[in-house]
């Protein structure tokens, strides 16, 4: 929570980090020239010699108060809107991208939840099964079950409570410009 407080008070931070190492600097120049005997300016010089480089310290001491990927981040949308206003019209086809491309995964998301991830519109449809019969002189493929196969299992299944059957016909549409083949 701290942290997150720092970043509402960052100027004030980075006020307080500036004057706290000057003021360490101050020191460092008035031990210089206390206990070594050192003119003020060459105790100046060494002291900042010594203290080491200014920006390299407060980007350390930021690095432990903040989140260095958050203000990356900030500066990364800071340059993207520079960039997006000096050029409209990418800022338009850009725009256009983000909606269609949002638009469709939003489609495709709401038919894939409705055909795939709900349950079937039935009651206990965690129940439902499909059955089909296999062809040994076929190589196991799939065939239609016949009528009588139906009614026989239908009879004698003792672990479905029901059997219901369905079956589709292709049909051939026509009175129209181009006759059509429709599978149902």
């Amino acid at each position: 929570m701290r942290r997150l407080l720092k970043y509402l008070r960052a100027r004030s931070f980075e006020r307080d980090l500036a004057s706290e190492m000057e003021a360490h600097l101050d020191e460092k120049i008035e031990r210089l020239t206390q206990e070594e005997g050192l003119p003020p300016e060459e105790a100046r010089r060494r002291a900042i010699r010594e203290f080491g480089n200014r920006t390299l310290l407060a980007e350390s001491c930021r690095h432990h108060w903040a989140f260095p990927w958050f203000d990356e981040l900030v500066q990364n949308f800071r340059f993207a809107f520079r960039l997006l206003r000096k050029s409209p019209m990418l800022t338009v086809v850009a725009v256009v991208t983000l909606a269609l491309g949002i638009g469709s995964n939003t489609t495709v998301f709401s038919a894939v939840s409705h055909v795939l991830l709900r349950a079937l519109p039935y009651s206990n449809s965690d129940r439902l099964f499909a059955l089909w019969s296999r062809s040994a002189a076929r190589g196991g493929a799939i065939m239609h079950v016949s009528a009588a196969d139906f009614y026989d299992w239908r009879e004698q299944s003792r672990a479905f409570e029901s059997l219901a059957a369905h079956a589709s016909w292709p049909m051939n549409l026509t009175g129209v410009e181009q006759p059509a083949r429709l599978e149902t």
